[in-house]
């Protein structure tokens, strides 16, 4: 039986990717402390896959890793994904671990910046609304699971139902992520009680939100090969265009920042009604949860967004990008 359940579910945009590299490098250290960092359902660094497993139900990879956890004193999962999971998909994990004591990790990060960020991750990922769909989908308070904006008070109230509120150890990006403090060694002694392993666990910054042209290129392939390509094919594309900007810069590029630049702007601050709105949500239905200071979540951020749209582009400059994206390989 294993003693306890470390639940590691982001949200995205909050320093996962970072947490989840120094966790998988260290698993070997964490089975000597008697701490496991599961294989099964893992998909690189993370449990992206065990995630996906929860919400189809595929009993296969629930099965491989109750076998694997098995006498563990703690098993550890990480994924952005379980934030976004239903409570019926959290509750096939949590059956996994009905023995276990559950500890349920979740960062709070600034709204005002962290939207910005998971717009551009979703458009990284495929997707092709602009900003304001994405802000949107926030008034409408869409919280449609791998698809929607994060809306933390929906997926804390998910995540307790499944785990329950004692379970909820809620985080504050903007203070682990601040001069001199660090998201891995703080993860671990929180988590885990191995504030002597700590030093071991210092993070690296990984998955950084892309510069703004390459967001807004990316968002234009997507709307170019839209209903054409399944979401392998398109990340191949996307990979593509990103080093043949590198190798081989169009001759248009030049039009296509100044395009950019003069594009009208999206500023969003911490005083804009939508962002208030769901900052106040999670402080007042789980500021209670908080085991960091809530101050560096109240201080006020602004981020500005560029509103480019293809209608936006002079015919001729949207032509040449266009056959620039058709002579890109995808296979």
């Amino acid at each position: 039986m294993t003693a306890t359940l470390v639940l590691h579910a982001g949200p995205h945009k909050t320093g996962t990717t970072a947490l989840q590299r120094v966790l998988a490098a260290n698993a070997g250290r964490l089975a000597r402390l008697g701490v496991l960092f599961p294989a099964a359902g893992r998909m690189g660094d993370s449990h992206a896959a065990l995630a996906e497993a929860c919400r189809t139900g595929d009993a296969a990879i629930l099965r491989d890793l109750a076998a694997e956890a098995a006498g563990w004193r703690a098993v550890v999962l990480s994924s952005e994904n379980f934030a976004m999971l239903d409570v019926a998909a959290l509750d096939r994990l949590r059956t996994v671990f009905a023995d276990a004591e559950p500890r349920v990790a979740y960062s709070l990060r600034r709204l005002a910046q962290l939207w910005p960020a998971h717009w551009a991750e979703l458009v990284k990922h495929g997707q092709e609304a602009g900003f304001d769909g994405y802000l949107e989908r926030v008034a409408a308070s869409d919280d449609t699971p791998f698809a929607a904006p994060v809306l933390p008070a929906r997926q804390l109230d998910r995540l307790t139902a499944a785990f329950g509120r004692d379970a909820l150890r809620l985080m504050v990006h903007e203070a682990r992520s601040a001069p001199g403090h660090d998201t891995g060694p703080a993860f671990i002694d929180d988590m885990l009680g191995l504030g002597h392993e700590a030093p071991h666990f210092a993070t690296a910054r990984a998955n950084p939100t892309p510069p703004a042209r390459e967001t807004a290129l990316v968002r234009l392939m997507n709307l170019h090969v839209a209903g054409r390509l399944d979401y392998p094919a398109k990340q191949r594309l996307r990979l593509a265009l990103l080093a043949a900007l590198q190798t081989r810069p169009p001759d248009w590029l030049a039009d296509f920042d100044a395009a950019l630049a003069a594009a009208p702007r999206r500023t969003l601050s911490s005083a804009h009604p939508l962002v208030a709105r769901e900052e106040k949500a999670a402080l007042d239905g789980y500021g209670d949860c908080l085991i960091d200071p809530p101050e560096p979540f109240r201080t006020p951020a602004a981020s500005e967004v560029p509103l480019l749209e293809p209608a936006g582009l002079a015919a001729p400059l949207r032509a040449a990008i266009h056959a620039f994206l058709d002579g890109l390989p995808v296979a």
